[in-house]
Order: structure tokens, then C-alpha cells, then sequence
């Protein structure tokens, strides 16, 4: 099971049938991304944890944690959060969901979206700017660092602002894992089981 540190919360990704080559991969190329990974109890590791953790960075090594129990990943994941495979009470399915009719129309605006784009491109030239300002000023930067840090917010929303324009819903989209704002959760679908209402920023957590 992975945990990835965006969101800070469990997510319900089995680990591949070679966890060696997942954790070489978060060693090599993600070292600091993880918040933790937890390898379940029925995962067939062909050798001992230590000789695994040997191989990896001392930050990802850190991070890893053997399961042998379902109990065992509770301190790690809720238990409804893990599969019922696994000893949780996960009961989930993957189920299709179909295109929505007009659901990539925002794609069409090119004047809202060039619009977006340009905004976006000075946005970018005042971060550069605020950047220099900030390590010119050394350890007295306090200020050129405030204003990088409120036009890094500006760009972060402006990206999600614009993404509608740039890109294709899909199922993430259609089934509420990915919000408009470009929060994830995986578990919205529980709310729609029991008549939730429209999605909004209040709903996260």
C-alpha cells in the first residue's frame, strides 16, 4: 500500500507483484515524495526486509514499513480504507463511468483561454523577478520571499483555473477523484453512496 504525501492522506494503491522494483523506483526518482509505503502481508517478498532496505536511500528506507497483519497496516491506513482482499473493509469496484455530453465544451473558448494564458505568463515573469529580488536580498529577504511565495499561490490557482480549458475530462473528473481545485480523493464516491451533494472546496478535509 502507498501513502503519497499529495494528498497527505492513505492511498489504496496494491503494490506490484515485484515490490523491489517499486521502492528502487521511489529510491531513485522520489525520494522525498512518499510519506510512507507499506508492503501488505500476502505481498511474496522473495528476500529479507534488511537486505531490501539496504538498497535504498536512508530517506525512502526510513519510510518503508513490512506488514504482516491487516492489524499491522491500521497503524498506517484506516481499515476502510484497505481492501476486504486484504483484511480491511475497502468494498470498492471499478466501474466505467461514460463521457459527459459537453463535458470538454470550456475546451472550445479559445478567447477565455489565451485570456487565462496570458495572465498566467506575467504571473510567471513576477515569480522569476520576486525570485531574483529573493536571493539577491540574502539572509535580510524576508519580504522578496513573502511576495514569491503569494505569486507561487497565484500560479498554483491559475493552473487549475485554466486546466478546463486545456484539458480532457476523464474518469477522475466524471467519478469526483479529482476536484476542480486539483485536490484528490479517492473515497468521494463514498459520499455519493449515501446522497452527498455537490462537490466543493468545504468538502476536503
Amino acid at each position: 500500500m502507498l501513502r503519497s504525501s499529495l494528498p497527505r492522506e492513505s492511498w489504496n494503491l496494491p503494490c506490484p507483484q515485484s515490490p523491489v522494483a517499486i521502492l528502487k523506483h521511489l529510491g531513485n526518482h522520489t525520494p522525498s515524495d512518499p510519506s510512507s509505503c507499506s508492503l501488505p502481508h500476502d505481498t511474496n517478498i522473495p528476500i529479507q526486509q534488511t537486505v531490501i532496505k539496504g538498497w535504498l536511500d536512508p530517506v525512502v528506507a526510513s519510510k518503508i514499513h513490512f506488514t504482516k497483519t491487516t492489524e499491522d497496516m491500521e497503524a498506517f491506513i484506516p481499515k476502510e480504507n484497505i481492501p476486504k482482499e486484504l483484511g480491511g473493509s475497502e468494498d470498492w469496484t471499478y466501474t466505467y463511468v461514460e463521457p459527459i455530453p459537453n463535458e470538454n465544451a470550456p475546451a472550445g473558448d479559445q478567447a477565455r483561454r489565451n485570456m487565462l494564458q496570458s495572465t498566467r505568463e506575467e504571473q510567471i515573469r513576477r515569480y522569476e523577478a520576486a525570485t531574483r529580488a529573493w536571493i539577491a536580498s540574502g539572509e535580510a529577504g524576508e519580504s522578496p520571499a513573502a511576495e514569491r511565495r503569494a505569486i507561487s499561490k497565484e500560479l498554483a490557482t491559475g493552473y487549475w483555473e485554466m486546466d478546463k480549458y486545456l484539458r480532457a475530462r476523464t474518469l477522475y473528473d466524471r467519478t469526483g477523484v479529482l476536484l476542480p481545485n486539483g485536490e484528490v480523493n479517492f473515497y468521494n464516491y463514498k459520499k455519493e453512496k449515501a446522497g452527498a451533494v455537490e462537490t466543493s472546496e468545504d468538502d476536503i478535509d
